[in-house]
């Protein structure tokens, strides 16, 4: 029996399906229930495609996710790709480019103008006509406190050594760190009198400010965003990862920064998953604050940020974040993006644009 007449390609559903929830929860490497599906999917112009079997059971899915997106243009709805998925069985007969097309074409009937996405495996979305960037996902590492030499469990005398070394290696990084949060804090002491930091989500209006000023600074500049939906919907009532929102003001109360870290109960990193600001020392001292926060969480060793090297934002941070003894990764990850308004191409195609602030990286599983 052919493909065709056994699979059938459905297009978005109701968020209470049963059947898609039962999919994910076997597919994915984590937990997953009707709360996380509402969390990922709740918006007008959610889109979620299946690839259904004989019985009505789920075999493949593609889902995107509604944001809104900044650009030099305005403000535009864009979607992010995921949980792209498709059962082994049905594997190199066609079908997920199928059911990407149809994913496609639903987001041209809801009016979203671009696409985009973060993937180990860019040249499958090149083949769907995806622009692909690699290379360009960095990832830093600030050691906290000292690594546990009994995280290393094989025994044998060569691991012992081999933990030890990394141990001390941790010790070096961490005061290192520790010595350069202090150092930093020192040499923006006015801002402690000048600026209030207050443990609240900023107001709509603030964030738009905010990116307002720094926009002048950056006019071709690509980010999220950071509306009331997304700040409630999609930091606040997160199902798994606590996230500790910052905002810092002036005298006048207007907002010149924020950051956001993300921690897991039980896990022994964050990632600082924003971190924004009118100017560059406001940055590096809210960097410094958020490793003064990290440090206070008993379980957490590490903190770490990733985004887009080629932007200079984010470049800022990393630059911060290694004069703390940050270790950098190099994440094998593509950004991929695909444009269904041409108007957009010019800026779109240039990735140096895309500030990776808000959430852009964000996993239900940090």
């Amino acid at each position: 029996m052919s493909s065709e007449t056994t699979y059938q390609l459905r297009g978005t559903k109701q968020a209470e399906n049963q059947e898609i929830v039962s999919f994910l929860d076997r597919v994915l490497p984590f937990p997953y229930d009707q709360r996380v599906f509402s969390w990922e999917y709740d918006h007008p112009n959610m889109i979620f495609c299946t690839v259904e079997g004989p019985n009505q059971e789920v075999l493949g899915s593609q889902g995107m996710i509604p944001h809104a997106i900044h650009s030099a243009g305005g403000i535009f709805l864009s979607a992010k790709s995921e949980t792209s998925y498709l059962d082994q069985q049905l594997q190199g007969k066609g079908l997920f480019k199928k059911l990407y097309t149809l994913a496609v074409d639903e987001c041209r009937e809801k009016g979203i103008k671009h696409i985009w996405g973060f993937t180990a495996l860019g040249p499958v979305w090149e083949k769907l006509g995806f622009q692909v960037q690699n290379e360009c996902i960095e990832q830093y590492v600030i050691q906290l406190r000292v690594r546990d030499i009994n995280q290393d469990q094989t025994p044998g005398l060569a691991s012992k050594v081999k933990g030890f070394s990394k141990m001390l290696a941790s010790l070096w990084l961490s005061s290192k760190s520790k010595r350069t949060q202090k150092r930093i804090q020192a040499s923006y002491q006015h801002f402690e009198r000048e600026l209030n930091i207050r443990e609240e989500l900023a107001s709509e209006s603030q964030m738009k400010n905010l990116y307002k000023r720094i926009r002048e600074q950056y006019p071709q500049l690509v980010h999220l965003e950071m509306d009331e939906y997304f700040m409630q919907n999609r930091i606040h009532e997160n199902p798994f990862v606590q996230y500790r929102f910052r905002s810092v003001y002036d005298q006048d109360k207007n907002l010149q920064g924020y950051y956001v870290l993300a921690h897991q109960e039980g896990k022994h990193y964050a990632f600082l998953s924003d971190i924004t600001a009118a100017k560059p020392e406001i940055k590096n001292w809210l960097i410094a604050k958020a490793c003064e926060e990290a440090r206070g969480i008993q379980e957490i060793k590490t903190l770490q940020i990733q985004g887009n090297g080629l932007n200079q934002l984010n470049r800022e941070a990393f630059d911060c974040f290694q004069q703390f003894g940050a270790l950098k990764y190099m994440n094998r990850v593509y950004i991929v993006s695909l444009v269904l308004d041409q108007t957009l191409n010019e800026e779109f195609n240039d990735f140096k644009n895309w500030y990776i602030n808000g959430l852009w990286t964000e996993g239900v599983k940090q």
